[in-house]
């Protein structure tokens, strides 16, 4: 990181929950490292924190995955964070130490969200094109 700027977290019950004013927060301990993840639920922008230092920033937009790489001390440091499912907004953070999973978070922001049915979805595109022809063939027989 080019700047050394430290930050406050607090984990409080606000940060606890996804919201979008607070995005996503993950929270981890490994070997005495506090190691924070912060997702922007607005911009993709990506940050992680060890002992309230940034130490990686990355803006995923587009993908499902992003990788984040660093090190503290002589342990090499990789996060994996996920959306794992795009319709409930539900992402997985994994971080690995020295290639090893120590540990394993996923937040949602509808978490109690229920699967679409494909037939809801079916009589949706139904429905929306017999209104769509019937308001067309209304029009045009006025302006005919």
């Amino acid at each position: 990181m080019k700047d050394n700027q430290t930050i406050n977290i607090n984990r409080d019950a606000a940060m606890s929950q996804v919201s979008m004013k607070n995005g996503y927060w993950f929270y981890f301990d490994h070997q005495g490292n506090d190691i924070s993840m912060h997702g922007s639920a607005w911009s993709g922008k990506e940050t992680m924190y060890v002992n309230n230092h940034p130490v990686s920033i990355k803006h995923k937009l587009f993908g499902r995955l992003s990788q984040h790489y660093f090190t503290v001390g002589e342990i090499q440091y990789r996060a994996e964070v996920y959306l794992a499912k795009f319709a409930t907004g539900e992402v997985q953070v994994s971080l690995y130490a020295n290639d090893v999973l120590v540990a394993k978070e996923s937040k949602a922001y509808l978490p109690n969200a229920k699967k679409t049915s494909i037939w809801v979805i079916i009589l949706a595109a139904l429905l929306g094109a017999v209104v769509g022809y019937s308001s067309v063939s209304l029009i045009m027989k006025f302006w005919a």
